[in-house]
């Protein structure tokens, strides 16, 4: 599965989900898993993160 280019890049989860063809559910389930394993709660912890891999890779 590709990764989640969009994020970050103002595209909503249901533009994401389109994109990689999924249902807005399962992409909101499986950005869930992927924050509780990184340990963000929060939106702003979340775009913090989002942020800091855009700008430093």
């Amino acid at each position: 599965m590709p990764a989640r280019p969009a994020d970050g890049r103002g595209n909503d989860n249901q533009q994401v989900a389109l994109q990689l063809s999924l249902s807005v559910r399962t992409d909101e389930r499986h950005l869930t898993s992927v924050y509780a394993k990184l340990g963000l709660s929060g939106r702003s912890a979340r775009a913090a993160a989002v942020a800091r891999l855009l700008t430093h890779g």
